[in-house]
């Protein structure tokens, strides 16, 4: 069967998500596990739970859940970005991972569950 392998862990003041991505190797899994650091990495495989005031909509399931919902995500990069852009900076989000990652998943997302690009429209035309 499949096993995942993928770890996250650490935390920086003011962001959500993890700055750590540790690999372990499936073929001799005592050993030490591969990190790898990152500004920002988050979490969208498990520990979550559908909100019940927005059927649909998956929120963290404790508090010490790793899960990144995308209201957390668009308050941690899009609107900063978004903000930025309407400023006169030139803003670019670069989402990069494996096949099967989150990567689709947290640019455009499915309803409820919308991404950045979405949530970037609706903010958009709220602001003009």
């Amino acid at each position: 069967g499949c096993k995942n392998i993928v770890q996250m862990d650490g935390t920086r003041e003011g962001i959500v998500g993890n700055t750590t991505v540790r690999i372990v190797n499936p073929e001799a899994p005592d050993e030490k596990p591969k990190a790898y650091a990152f500004d920002r990495a988050y979490w969208s495989h498990d520990g979550y739970i559908t909100d019940p005031e927005r059927p649909g909509y998956f929120i963290p399931d404790s508090p010490s859940s790793k899960y990144v919902s995308q209201d957390m995500l668009w308050k941690d990069l899009g609107d900063v970005v978004l903000n930025s852009a309407m400023t006169g900076f030139s803003c670019t989000l670069f989402a990069y991972g494996q096949s099967g990652a989150g990567k689709s998943y947290s640019v455009v997302g499915y309803n409820p569950n919308v991404g950045i690009i979405p949530n970037c429209m609706e903010a958009l035309f709220k602001l003009v």
